[in-house]
C-alpha cells in the first residue's frame, strides 16, 4: 500500500514531509478498512483481508504492540471468513499468511494460539490444499506456542513433560522438514562475490524465490524454539541430576541439540543474501547480480534484523558470528534510521557475556 511505502522510505531518509504524508494515506487507508469491515459481504472478501495484512505491515515498522494487536484483529477475520476460505488458493495464502503472524505474535508474547483460530485449522484439514509442508509447519508451529506458554509456568516437577513435548515437536519438525525439502528444495554455495558485508562465512543458500526463502526461514525460526527449550530443560537436568543413570544419554543429547541449533542458525544466515536482493539471476547457473543493497529499504532491513535477533541470541552461535551479526545491525542502524536494531544489539550482548 501507499502508506507503508511512504513511512518506508521517510524513515530510510528522515523526509518529515514523507512521514506526514504518509500517515494521512495510512488514516485515509485506515477509514477505508474499517468502512468495508462494516459491510457483511466486504468484510469477508480477499480484498478485505489483504488490506488489513498491508496495513499491519505499516503497524510492524511503526510499533510492535501495535502490530501484535492488528494481528489478533486479522485473525479474527480469519474466523469470521470461516471453512469456505479453504476451497480457495488465494485465500489460504491469505490464511497461511495471517497464521504465520499470529504464531510469531503467540510465540513473542509467551500466549498460545487462540481456540477459535485452532478450531477453524481443525476444520480445514479435510482439504486437498492443506496437504503442503506450509500447513503442516503451521500445524507444528502452534503447538511451538503452546509449548511455550506451558514453559512460562515452569518448575522442576514437569521438567519431564516439556522435555517430551520438545522432542515430540522436534521429531514432527524434522519429518515436514523432508517434505519441504521435496517441495521447495534449495543449494548451498560458497561465496566468490567478495560480499563480507551481506554474507556470513562464505555460505549463500540459493532459493527458487522468496517464498521459499520465508517457509524455510519460518520452520528454522520455530525449530530453534523448540531447540533452546530442550537446552534449558536438559541443563536442568544435568545440574540437578535428575536422571542420574542416564547422564551419558542426557549429555549427548544436549550436543546434538546444540549441532541443530547451530546449523539452523548457520541456515538462516545464508538466506540473507538472497533475501536482501544480492541474489542469483537465475536458479541454475548461480551467477550473481549485485542488486539495490536491501539495506536501503526499511521494510528488507526490518526483515534482516529481525533475524539476525535470532541467530544473535542463540546459544549455539559462537562469539565470531555473534560480531559478525552486531556489525551488520549497526550498519542498519546508521543507514536505514531503525532503533529496533540498536535494541537488538544490546541483546546479543548480553548474551555474548553470559
Amino acid at each position: 500500500m501507499a502508506a507503508v511505502g511512504l513511512m518506508a522510505l521517510a524513515k530510510s531518509t528522515s523526509h518529515f514531509e514523507l512521514a506526514g504524508s504518509a500517515q494521512r494515506k495510512y488514516v485515509e487507508a485506515v477509514h477505508m478498512v474499517n468502512s468495508a469491515l462494516e459491510s457483511p459481504t466486504e468484510s469477508l472478501e480477499d480484498s478485505t483481508l489483504m488490506a488489513v495484512i498491508s496495513l499491519g505491515v505499516f503497524e510492524e515498522i511503526s510499533d510492535y504492540k501495535s502490530w501484535v494487536i492488528h494481528v489478533q484483529g486479522a485473525a479474527a477475520l480469519l474466523v469470521a471468513r470461516g471453512k469456505e476460505q479453504f476451497s480457495s488458493p488465494m485465500a489460504l495464502k491469505l490464511f497461511n499468511q495471517v497464521r504465520t503472524d499470529l504464531i510469531t505474535a503467540c510465540v513473542n508474547e509467551n500466549n498460545p494460539v487462540p481456540e477459535d483460530v485452532l478450531a477453524l485449522q481443525d476444520e480445514g484439514k479435510g482439504h486437498q490444499d492443506v496437504s503442503s509442508s506450509f500447513w503442516q509447519i503451521g500445524l507444528v508451529g502452534a503447538r511451538c506456542a503452546k509449548l511455550l506458554t506451558n514453559f512460562k509456568g515452569y518448575n522442576i516437577e514437569i521438567v519431564s513433560d516439556l522435555l517430551y513435548e520438545a522432542n515430540t515437536l522436534e521429531q514432527e519438525f524434522g519429518i515436514f522438514g523432508q517434505l519441504l525439502s521435496l517441495e521447495e528444495p534449495y543449494s548451498t554455495i560458497q561465496d566468490t562475490a567478495g560480499r563480507p558485508d551481506l554474507i556470513c562465512h562464505g555460505r549463500i543458500g540459493v532459493y527458487e524465490d522468496m517464498w521459499a526463502i520465508r517457509i524455510w526461514n519460518n520452520w528454522r525460526n520455530l525449530l530453534m524454539i523448540v531447540c533452546r527449550v530442550k537446552l534449558f530443560l536438559l541443563n536442568e537436568i544435568l545440574m540437578n541430576a535428575l536422571a542420574p543413570d542416564n547422564v551419558g544419554q542426557t549429555k549427548l543429547q544436549l550436543r546434538d541439540t546444540m549441532q541443530l541449533l547451530a546449523q539452523l542458525g548457520e541456515g538462516i544466515l545464508a538466506t540473507l543474501p538472497q533475501a536482501m536482493k544480492f541474489q542469483v539471476t537465475t536458479y541454475e547457473d548461480q551467477t550473481w547480480n549485485d542488486g539495490a543493497s536491501g539495506l536501503s529499504s526499511v521494510a528488507s532491513a526490518y526483515l534482516l534484523a529481525g533475524r539476525l535477533s535470532v541467530v544473535g541470541q542463540s546459544e549455539a552461535t559462537n562469539g565470531e558470528t555473534r560480531q559478525w551479526i552486531i556489525q551488520r545491525l549497526t550498519d542498519i542502524s546508521k543507514s536505514a534510521r531503525i532503533p529496533t536494531a540498536l535494541k537488538i544489539i544490546e541483546a546479543i550482548k548480553g548474551v555474548d557475556v553470559q
